[in-house]
């Protein structure tokens, strides 16, 4: 694409036949340049994770504390 656009350029400030530009542009259709950027393997990141499904609920016994906390919290709903 690069090439191209010079081509195009170089044609709009000088003249040039019709000849030359298209023997020109038949040139940008070969890139001989070595890549040095990193590959597009990762292209399409990130990858969709799979969820597990939910496992069996635990049920854990109410500490003291906790048993406490609900109390206070329930009173404080009922008053309000």
């Amino acid at each position: 694409m690069a090439t191209t656009l010079a081509a195009v350029r170089h044609a709009m400030r000088s003249p040039m036949s019709d000849h030359a530009l298209k023997s020109r542009l038949r040139r940008c259709l070969i890139d001989k340049r070595r890549r040095k950027s990193a590959s597009k393997k990762a292209r399409n990141w990130p990858h969709k994770k799979t969820q597990r499904p939910p496992g069996e609920p635990r049920i854990t016994i109410a500490t003291r504390a906790q048993v406490e906390a609900a109390k206070e919290l329930r009173s404080r709903k009922l008053a309000a």
